[in-house]
């Protein structure tokens, strides 16, 4: 006798859950001629089925349903809301990049630097460098 057997299965794809399983299993037998047997010699070689046995279980479509509603939707909520954090954050990132930028184009608006001090007008080259305070 040898078996012979099939195993099938239907599975949600994003985590697995098997929602039906079925397994089928044959045991058959090989009859041949027996060589010292007269009674045997007219038989033909033939694979003949002894046993089938079917198996199968699958889950109903409440469960399917609860489970959908339990699992499957607050997963695509969960990587809903992870893009839109990281939609957020690349936007926040590119308006800070801009602020700083232009900050730095402008820094008199926004910088504390000391006045110029005022310069008057430089003095000629016959002046002398050295005067009295009296004028002369």
């Amino acid at each position: 006798a040898e078996p012979v057997g099939d195993t099938s299965a239907v599975f949600i794809h994003t985590t697995g859950v098997a929602l039906a399983a079925a397994r089928r299993t044959q045991v058959n037998v090989i009859v041949t001629p027996v060589p010292h047997m007269k009674e045997t010699e007219n038989v033909r070689e033939v694979v003949l089925p002894i046993l089938w046995i079917n198996e199968s279980a699958a889950v109903g479509p409440e469960f399917i349903q609860y489970f959908w509603d339990q699992v499957v939707v607050k997963e695509k909520v969960a990587f809903g809301g992870l893009a839109a954090l990281a939609s957020f954050g690349g936007a926040l990132l590119l308006l800070v990049s801009l602020w700083y930028c232009r900050r730095r184009k402008i820094p008199e608006a926004h910088s504390v630097r000391p006045e110029a001090i005022q310069v008057n007008e430089p003095p000629e080259e016959t002046t002398p460098l050295l005067q009295s305070e009296s004028g002369t």
